[in-house]
């Protein structure tokens, strides 16, 4: 895992899968295979709330603290070298969209267990959309 603390640190031309949500909006910037264009954050407003973003590789977790950016990308090696667990969340306001996260699990010594080794969660990475299948 790399931390950024610059959003434009992110490609502008590699396609991605996710969503940004800026400050001043009252649903999130979908992208389906799009590049982003990151002159839209020419000012201080709007700024980036939280964002998602998938390359097929590579996936960035984007967060605005109030002081700046905490920008975490994962790897296929971070994906690889951690137990996981793959999960879906039905999106609010992104047109029915499954979101989908793996939930990357540590081993790690645990005092209160003998010493033994337990999963603890390391992160949650996204991985991607999935269209919400109708009900019958």
């Amino acid at each position: 895992m790399k931390e950024y603390t610059n959003i434009k640190d992110i490609s502008s031309e590699i396609p991605f899968e996710g969503y940004l949500w800026l400050s001043d909006s009252a649903e999130p910037l979908v992208y389906d295979h799009q590049p982003v264009d990151w002159n839209i954050l020419q000012d201080a407003v709007p700024f980036v709330v939280e964002g998602h973003l998938f390359d097929g590789k590579n996936s960035y977790a984007i967060r605005h603290t109030g002081s700046g950016y905490i920008i975490r990308e994962f790897t296929d090696e971070d994906l690889n070298t951690h137990e996981f667990t793959s999960q879906s969340f039905i999106s609010n306001r992104m047109e029915g969209r499954l979101l989908n996260f793996k939930q990357l699990w540590s081993a790690e010594e645990d005092p209160l267990c003998c010493d033994m080794l337990t999963l603890r969660p390391w992160a949650m990475v996204f991985c991607g959309f999935n269209k919400k299948e109708k009900e019958d």
